[in-house]
């Protein structure tokens, strides 16, 4: 159901649904926070987004993936944050793949943050030298 709403940007359904989860003392579990961080991020819920990455690990005991630091990454450059989407991306506890430089690359581009966007070119190229990908 997360999942289905996230991806229809339904944020209230989203939101009500994990809710209700923990209202009924159902814990989530890693791959509940995926869609819930997602949907955050495409509607612009900047500190709701940061209040529940942070959640995963102090009130749910989970440590965060590759994918939640991806949907961090992400809210805290749509919201034009791109150093602190930097410096979250790269303290985070594994090396930073292709889609986290990916992230700060297109949240620079729409920004207009051209340092910015040059630092994750540079790093994606690094680390992926033969992605084509339209960013």
């Amino acid at each position: 159901m997360l999942a289905a709403y996230s991806q229809s940007g339904n944020l209230v359904d989203d939101l009500a649904t994990f809710h209700a989860m923990l209202l009924e003392g159902s814990n989530p579990d890693e791959l509940s926070f995926i869609p819930l961080l997602s949907v955050l991020a495409h509607t612009g819920k900047i500190e709701q987004g940061c209040r529940s990455f942070a959640s995963l690990a102090s009130d749910h005991n989970l440590a965060p993936t590759r994918e939640h630091f991806s949907c961090a990454i992400d809210i805290l450059g749509r919201s034009g944050q791109l150093q602190e989407a930097e410096n979250l991306l790269r303290g985070m506890p594994f090396r930073p793949d292709p889609v986290a430089w990916a992230t700060i690359l297109g949240a620079g581009a729409v920004q207009s943050d051209s340092p910015a966007s040059a630092r994750a070119a540079r790093n994606l190229f690094d680390i992926s030298p033969k992605c084509h990908a339209p960013i």
